[in-house]
């Protein structure tokens, strides 16, 4: 069976079946390790985030990229170095 062949199956269920395969993607992808790219990305991002708030999110993801999502509490009280950055003025670019 290919993956679209199982797509086209997911898209038919009932939406109570079609719910429980959305919370179990979610929670898989939640559990997943980002790469050294992905992460080095998202840092990059995180450091042209043009507001506070597109900041936050992208730390969210860094963070849950690189520990995984069941860690996540914990580190955030750990992971000083993002409010640091985040309190900082943007630098100018020439």
């Amino acid at each position: 069976m290919t993956a679209a062949q199982i797509i086209d199956q997911i898209k038919s269920l009932p939406p109570d079946e079609w719910a429980g395969v959305v919370r179990f993607v979610y929670e898989l992808e939640a559990e997943r390790k980002l790469s050294g790219t992905e992460l080095s990305v998202l840092a990059e991002r995180f450091v042209n985030a043009p507001d506070p708030t597109e900041a936050s999110h992208v730390r969210e993801e860094i963070v849950r990229g690189f520990y995984g999502g069941n860690r996540m509490p914990k580190i955030r009280r750990r992971c000083s170095i993002f409010s640091r950055l985040e309190r900082q003025p943007p630098i100018p670019r020439l």
